[in-house]
Protein backbone atom coordinates (compact mmCIF):
# COMPACT_ATOMS: atom_id res chain seq x y z
CA UNK A 1 0.00 0.00 0.00
CA UNK A 2 2.80 2.63 1.37
CA UNK A 3 4.92 1.31 -2.08
CA UNK A 4 2.10 2.11 -4.25
CA UNK A 5 1.06 5.62 -2.79
CA UNK A 6 4.93 5.83 -3.10
CA UNK A 7 5.06 4.81 -7.02
CA UNK A 8 2.20 6.95 -8.04
CA UNK A 9 3.87 10.24 -5.82
CA UNK A 10 7.29 9.60 -8.20
CA UNK A 11 5.07 9.15 -11.45
CA UNK A 12 3.36 12.23 -10.25
CA UNK A 13 6.38 13.91 -10.28
CA UNK A 14 8.00 12.85 -13.23
CA UNK A 15 4.93 13.50 -15.37
CA UNK A 16 4.88 16.94 -13.84
CA UNK A 17 8.64 17.25 -14.52
CA UNK A 18 7.75 16.18 -17.85
CA UNK A 19 4.94 19.01 -18.28
CA UNK A 20 7.64 22.27 -17.06
CA UNK A 21 9.75 21.30 -19.43
CA UNK A 22 7.09 21.38 -22.32
CA UNK A 23 5.83 24.65 -20.96
CA UNK A 24 8.82 25.98 -20.54
CA UNK A 25 9.72 25.18 -24.39
CA UNK A 26 6.13 26.66 -25.45
CA UNK A 27 7.38 29.74 -23.49
CA UNK A 28 10.80 30.47 -25.41
CA UNK A 29 9.16 29.76 -28.41
CA UNK A 30 6.50 32.51 -28.05
CA UNK A 31 9.00 35.17 -26.45
CA UNK A 32 11.23 34.29 -29.79
CA UNK A 33 7.95 34.88 -31.74
CA UNK A 34 7.29 38.23 -29.67
CA UNK A 35 10.50 39.22 -30.84
CA UNK A 36 10.25 38.57 -34.23
CA UNK A 37 6.92 40.03 -34.32
CA UNK A 38 8.46 43.12 -32.96
CA UNK A 39 11.24 43.29 -34.88
CA UNK A 40 9.30 43.20 -38.28
CA UNK A 41 6.66 46.18 -36.59
CA UNK A 42 10.25 48.29 -36.23
CA UNK A 43 11.36 47.69 -39.82
CA UNK A 44 7.81 48.05 -41.46
CA UNK A 45 7.97 51.37 -39.95
CA UNK A 46 11.12 52.18 -41.10
CA UNK A 47 10.30 51.20 -44.49
CA UNK A 48 6.79 53.28 -44.37
CA UNK A 49 8.68 56.50 -43.73
CA UNK A 50 10.61 55.90 -47.50
CA UNK A 51 9.63 57.60 -49.91
CA UNK A 52 7.75 55.20 -52.80
CA UNK A 53 9.76 53.89 -55.83
CA UNK A 54 7.92 56.04 -58.13
CA UNK A 55 8.61 59.08 -56.73
CA UNK A 56 11.95 58.35 -55.84
CA UNK A 57 12.62 57.54 -59.77
CA UNK A 58 11.15 60.99 -60.37
CA UNK A 59 13.20 62.74 -58.33
CA UNK A 60 16.44 60.69 -60.09
CA UNK A 61 14.80 61.53 -63.72
CA UNK A 62 14.74 65.44 -62.26
CA UNK A 63 18.27 65.11 -61.03
CA UNK A 64 20.13 63.84 -64.97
Amino acid sequence: MIGQISHDIEEGIVSDQKDIEATKKELQEARQIRRNKMEYGALAAIIQAQPDRKSTQEKLSLLR
